[in-house]
């Protein structure tokens, strides 16, 4: 399949969920896979090997931290 034509069904699921599709590329969802993969606990090397990232930045560039994640760092401080 092409990726034009993977796009446009990609577009179309998202337009028919009710989402608007100027927000949606098939960029979102290799970084919905990192994000999922990173808060899953997958293995770092592994992680980064999968999605063919050299440096961290670029992995972590694709991560989008939990809430949970993010508040743990408050409540280990007692806030």
């Amino acid at each position: 399949m092409s990726y034009t034509r993977t796009r446009e069904l990609f577009l179309e699921a998202i337009e028919s969920l009710g989402y608007p599709e100027a927000k949606f590329g098939l960029h979102s969802l290799r970084a919905g896979g990192a994000t999922a993969a990173a808060n899953s606990g997958v293995n770092d090397r592994l992680f980064k090997r999968h999605g063919r990232w050299k440096s961290e930045c670029a992995k972590d560039g694709h991560i989008k931290e939990n809430l949970d994640s993010l508040l743990s760092v408050s409540k280990s401080l007692g806030l």
